[in-house]
């Protein structure tokens, strides 16, 4: 289970450099990726360091980083490693407002032998929730 993990974290690094992860254990207690409780300090980073784009670059550069992640690894689990991807397993690292990295905590069925569709419609399922939650949230912070 863990070794189908690793090989899509290792994948997806390969297929998009810049996009880090690493696999940890199924009882480690961190939020899915749309349950990010840094969306202040996300906002407020690039509110900081691009100040002459003004609040709507701050917004629309947020809301990129903290989806992008959830949505290249569902593509790259299906079209690249054949693995079915429970994306409430994935959460985000930010340091200090910055979106770094991300955590695959250890779950079942990642290799189980699948056509693309399936789990593209699974992953696609689970973004739409993930993102109806999460949107207001960061609304809430970057309006």
């Amino acid at each position: 289970m863990s070794g189908a993990l690793r090989a899509l974290a290792d994948d997806a690094a390969r297929v998009v450099p810049g996009l880090c992860g690493r696999v940890v254990a199924a009882d480690a207690a961190y939020p899915p990726w749309h349950a990010t409780a840094q969306l202040a300090s996300v906002q407020r980073y690039w509110a900081r360091n691009h100040p002459e784009a003004g609040p709507h670059y701050a917004a629309l550069r947020g809301w990129g980083l903290l989806v992008w992640q959830p949505i290249y690894l569902a593509v790259i689990a299906a079209h690249v490693s054949a693995a079915r991807l429970d994306l409430d397993r994935l959460s985000l690292v930010v340091n200090d407002g910055s979106v770094e990295a991300y955590r695959l905590s250890e779950h079942d069925d990642v290799d189980a032998p699948i056509d693309e569709a399936a789990p593209l419609h699974a992953s696609t399922r689970q973004l739409a929730a993930g993102i109806a939650g999460l949107l207001p949230r960061w609304q809430a912070h970057a309006p």
